[in-house]
């Protein structure tokens, strides 16, 4: 880092622990939501006898809950990346054009790859 710019990377690391046990709460919670809850799915009910409005919902339920996983845990990703920058001496340069990422775009989103500049770029492409 440069000395012109300080950023206290205790902050930046304790922001990014908190996001990543707020990810991981949320993804048991969503996991202990969608389990069979102890039954055997043998002994659940039949989707046959449901009908076909109940049947979409129960899809339409499941594929928003595995979309929202899998969300979740490309959030995780992103948050164990920065973390791993931060000890590898990286965190806050952009990884497409080697600048420092500004500091605002850092508070409010601690776990950016692209300063604001080269992620405009990557939108428009």
């Amino acid at each position: 880092m440069s000395r012109k710019r300080r950023i206290s990377l205790a902050r930046y690391q304790k922001l990014l622990e908190a996001e990543r046990q707020k990810l991981l709460q949320a993804d048991r919670e969503l996991h202990e939501r969608t389990r069979w809850n102890g039954q055997n799915p043998s002994e659940v009910t039949s989707d046959y006898d449901d009908l076909p409005a109940d049947i979409a919902l129960q899809t339409y339920e499941r594929e928003k809950d595995y979309a929202l996983g899998r969300q979740l845990r490309e959030m995780l990703e992103r948050v164990d990346y920065a973390l791993s920058k931060i000890e590898a001496g990286t965190y806050g340069i952009c990884e497409a054009c080697g600048r420092n990422i500004a500091v605002e775009r850092l508070e409010t989103l601690p776990h950016a790859e692209l300063c604001i500049q080269c992620q405009h770029r990557l939108e428009k492409a």
